[in-house]
């Protein structure tokens, strides 16, 4: 029983390295039925999710947007709750705060492949790009905020609420413009070869 086990343990295995997209998650999710023990499976299990999310560049730009969110929104307490400071300033600011979390998170997880290297210029010409590309989320985001706290109505004139629904809509945006305008692979340089070498 125990090399029939074992046989069928390193089948699986082998199937595995060489099975992709849909054909590996039915193969996985039947390895967890019948190969581990609960506790085992469930930790496989979070492994293989944890693996999923951060295969994907949005939803590791997603989790890196819920700590500058958090970030956000923790500023705008302090500010105007802690503060005293009008909830429109107050905003600005923690917005600006975050969208520097977010760069610093971004370039750190989401696309770190292609993260300015080298001098301290160089990393500062990014986060000026990143703001730059940010800014029309960032305005999305504060118009949708700004309604919210002048005309909305019940909670949706919280601040902390309105900050919730601004950033939900502005997370798109920003992500498209970061991936494609900030953190962008660059192309190999094209190689000229003299014509007396080309075969």
């Amino acid at each position: 029983m125990r090399s029939q086990s074992g046989s069928t343990r390193r089948a699986w295995d082998a199937t595995a390295n060489k099975t992709t997209g849909s054909l590996w998650k039915p193969r996985l999710m039947q390895h967890f039925k019948t190969e581990r023990s609960p506790v085992r499976r469930a930790s496989d299990l979070a492994i293989t999710a944890a693996h999923w999310l951060f295969a994907s560049h949005f939803m590791r730009f997603a989790v890196v947007g819920t700590g500058g969110f958090t970030v956000d929104e923790s500023m705008l307490a302090l500010f105007h709750y802690g503060l005293g400071i009008d909830p429109y300033t107050s905003r600005a600011m923690s917005i600006a705060i975050g969208a520097t979390f977010t760069w610093w998170g971004n370039r750190t997880l989401t696309f770190r492949a292609h993260a300015a290297r080298g001098s301290v210029g160089a990393i500062i010409r990014e986060w000026a790009q990143f703001m730059a590309a940010n800014a029309v989320g960032a305005l999305v985001n504060y118009g949708i905020y700004f309604v919210l706290v002048t005309w909305g109505t019940g909670v949706l004139r919280n601040p902390l609420i309105a900050t919730i629904a601004g950033v939900a809509v502005g997370l798109f945006f920003n992500f498209t413009l970061s991936k494609h305008l900030v953190f962008r692979a660059t192309s190999p340089k094209r190689l000229d070869v003299p014509r007396s070498e080309k075969i």
